[in-house]
């Protein structure tokens, strides 16, 4: 802005000279115009306002001139640590999710103690002697048995469509299953005989069953897999070797304690191997079916110990 003014000021004061007497006395004509040569001064300052107007332009140019409002500071912004992902502790790292876990949101899963995998590990441990002699009492067939763990997604799901009352499981689109006392032996391929299955009472206590409590360290909580342990080390002749495998086979696929342990009131029925046969396993495990799914259904967080084996191969 100075700039100007001063270039402004220097115009002016030699227009003025200009405009003056001349040497010779003579008064300038205003219309007479001083040759370049014989004025230099004055063609120096048309010059100079020419180049002050060329500088001036060129500084709008380039953003510098003193005409315009000088740009406000910007202000420094410190960005060091902004947009970073915050590294997680120890306690806040993501753990790997369990695929069962991750179902079990979507579909509830039953609690059970025994697996009918204890079953299977039985005949597979067993010598060609040993699995000929549990086939000559009919029993043959479970060792092709399919089901050697349970799922328990579906099995909780059977448990809870199923009518105690009718013995009907019901599906979807109001369709029925109905359970006939013939299915354990077409299912799971026990036999289906005309004998009876009974429960010993509690407070009797049968000598057959003092004798099973005397073969192991503990007379109580024995579990289907001590039963196989001991079964196994029996020779296939040997009366106990086949009592041992009927306990066994009952407390996996039919009853067995809410603690998983072997309940010990049916063990008279199996004093007569010879006619193991003629048990009948369907009317039996029917019974049970209902009982425990009864007592299931009251209480669906308690473990479940009843024939849920017979309820998946019928499907």
């Amino acid at each position: 802005m100075k700039k100007r003014r001063a270039v402004r000021k220097v115009y002016q004061k030699k227009s003025k000279k200009a405009r003056t007497i001349d040497d010779d006395g003579l008064p300038e004509d205003e219309s007479y115009h001083t040759p370049p040569e014989e004025a230099p001064e004055l063609r120096g300052g048309e010059d100079e306002r020419e180049e002050t107007h060329e500088a001036a332009a060129q500084a709008v140019e380039e953003g510098d001139s003193d005409f315009e409002t000088p740009p406000r500071a910007q202000k420094l912004v410190d960005l060091r640590g902004k947009g970073k992902v915050k590294k997680a502790t120890a306690g806040e790292r993501k753990m790997p999710v369990d695929e069962n876990q991750a179902e079990s949101i979507i579909y509830p899963k039953l609690r059970y103690r025994n697996s009918p995998g204890v079953l299977g590990e039985a005949f597979s441990r067993m010598n060609k002697f040993q699995r000929a002699s549990i086939a000559a009492m009919g029993y043959g067939r479970l060792e092709h048995m399919k089901i050697q763990e349970l799922p328990i997604a579906l099995s909780y799901w059977l448990l809870e469509n199923f009518d105690i009352k009718s013995c009907v499981i019901k599906l979807q689109m109001g369709r029925e299953l109905r359970l006939e006392d013939n299915d354990a032996e077409i299912v799971l391929g026990v036999p289906n005989g005309t004998k009876p299955i009974v429960r010993q009472c509690k407070k009797d206590v049968h000598p057959l069953i003092a004798e099973f409590r005397g073969k192991f360290s503990k007379s109580v909580n024995i579990t289907a897999a001590s039963v196989m342990e001991e079964m196994l080390k029996l020779d296939a002749k040997d009366v106990w070797f086949r009592r041992l495998f009927l306990i066994m086979m009952k407390t996996v696929l039919v009853e067995c304690l809410g603690n998983g342990y072997v309940s010990t009131q049916t063990i008279p029925n199996f004093e007569d191997v010879d006619d193991a046969r003629s048990l009948n396993w369907g009317k039996y495990m029917k019974r049970c079916l209902v009982e425990s799914v009864s007592r299931w259904q009251e209480k669906k967080t308690r473990n479940f110990g009843g024939p849920i084996v017979l309820l998946l191969d019928c499907m």
